[in-house]
């Protein structure tokens, strides 16, 4: 279901078994669940271009917002984020068609 012209900008992988499927991707539990035995446990950081309305920027983790703030918003994650926003807000491309 990801739209065409979207990028992966980042990705996350080799989790220990501390991470588990969302409850409502369980439809039995079962052993095979943690992060170090199942591949569909994952965080994507993704952008999108639509010539319609500006396009998306997504991350999958809870932590994101929360990472901003640490050293005063002194930080990569705090800079990417300006740096997204900031090519939103321009009437340039980000991407090519």
């Amino acid at each position: 279901g990801t739209p065409s012209n979207t990028h992966i900008l980042a990705y996350s992988k080799d989790h220990s078994d501390i991470y588990l499927l969302a409850p409502e991707e369980i439809l039995d539990p079962v052993p095979g669940l943690g992060g170090s035995e199942n591949e569909r446990i994952q965080s994507n950081v993704v952008i999108h271009q639509n010539k319609k309305f500006g396009g998306f920027f997504s991350v999958g983790s809870i932590a994101w917002a929360g990472s901003m703030a640490w050293n005063n918003y002194r930080n990569e994650i705090s800079q990417l984020t300006l740096n997204v926003l900031k090519r939103f807000l321009s009437k340039k491309k980000f991407m090519k068609d």
